[in-house]
């Protein structure tokens, strides 16, 4: 129920799902059921109205972007208040949409605050404690986002980023992430079309978008094989699932690396060679592993393939069109 109905960005039916649940789990569970009340409450607050809604004053509206590192890494927004930056990591395989893990941001944008719950962040082994949270308004500065629903889990350790958006869940707009201009672009309908008419079709590739809350796309490895891709900004760079790597017949190498708590995480790199449309990808060393996390429970899409930004590197813009169901990638040559 919580899954269909936060997917549909339904306020009123995910209030009264809480509402009842915590009647139900009372009798067992005294602090789940205190936990999912207050849960309830933050739904019951907002009257049905939508999530996650864009605020702009024209039909095209972007704020520069940056990378985590000057070599590459993550792609980072700028939320500034009072005059302080606040890192923003652009992470569409975010399945909640918004995250906030400073203590001081959380101040700022006086979050009000829900049950308690356990969430998976980052290279984190384990769950980390945190708790639903409601945001009235987030400006980034061109643009603004109202009535975002998520959750407040603090830095597992100091230099973490200070909040996680998934830009997919912004409702009414073209999304587009620019790498090649740095920056992230919200159209409308009308004013994307436009656009899109004008781009040479040599450079761009238009394929069906599967899934909902992420972005999959079909994907081809080894040029034979049949894959689910999956862009995940949240990530680095590309990677492949230890099931299709198996099935395909590619070489692994054992290899071994730190999580942030310091246990040994243990996985394998391959030589490696995807397919999205007409554009292709080649890896001498992909990382491969389980891919356990990245799966839709209403469709049940996996992801086969991971795309992180730096597969992208500087040269594309990626479009997520949800009028139409498509995602359009866009390649830049010089």
């Amino acid at each position: 129920g919580v899954e269909l109905f936060s997917t549909l960005g339904d306020a009123h039916n995910l209030y009264d799902f809480y509402r009842r649940r915590s009647g139900v789990v009372k009798r067992d569970n005294k602090d789940l059921a205190r936990n999912m009340k207050a849960t309830a409450k933050l739904y019951r607050g907002l009257g049905g109205s939508p999530l996650f809604q864009p605020v702009t004053t024209a039909e095209s509206m972007e704020v520069p972007i940056q990378w985590s590192t000057p070599k590459g890494g993550h792609l980072l927004l700028k939320l500034v208040i009072k005059g302080k930056s606040y890192r923003t990591i652009l992470d569409t395989g975010n399945a909640t949409g918004w995250m906030v893990h400073s203590r001081e941001l959380h101040d700022l944008l006086k979050l009000k605050r829900g049950g308690r719950t356990v969430a998976m962040i980052g290279t984190e082994a384990q769950g980390l404690d945190g708790y639903f949270i409601f945001t009235k308004v987030v400006d980034f500065g061109s643009f603004m986002i109202q009535r975002l629903l998520g959750l407040y889990v603090p830095k597992p350790y100091p230099d973490f980023y200070d909040a996680n958006l998934n830009p997919v869940f912004i409702r009414g707009r073209v999304v587009t992430i620019d790498t090649k201009r740095m920056r992230l672009i919200l159209r409308t309908r009308e004013a994307f079309q436009r656009d899109h008419q004008k781009m040479e079709k040599s450079s761009t590739v238009t394929l069906p978008w599967f899934g909902y809350k992420q972005v999959f796309l079909p994907t081809l490895v080894s040029g034979t094989f049949p894959g689910m891709g999956m862009i995940e900004t949240g990530a680095e760079d590309i990677a492949l699932k230890l099931d299709v790597a198996r099935e395909a017949g590619l070489p692994l190498i054992p290899q071994q690396k730190y999580l942030a708590n310091g246990q040994v995480y243990h996985y394998f790199v391959t030589s490696l060679r995807v397919d999205l449309g007409r554009f292709r990808f080649e890896r001498a060393r992909a990382e491969v592993w389980p891919f356990e996390r990245f799966y839709n429970r209403l469709s049940g899409v996996k992801a086969d393939v991971i795309f992180g930004p730096s597969a992208f590197g500087r040269r594309f813009a990626i479009s997520f069109d949800p009028f139409a169901e498509r995602i359009i990638l866009q390649y830049f040559k010089d």
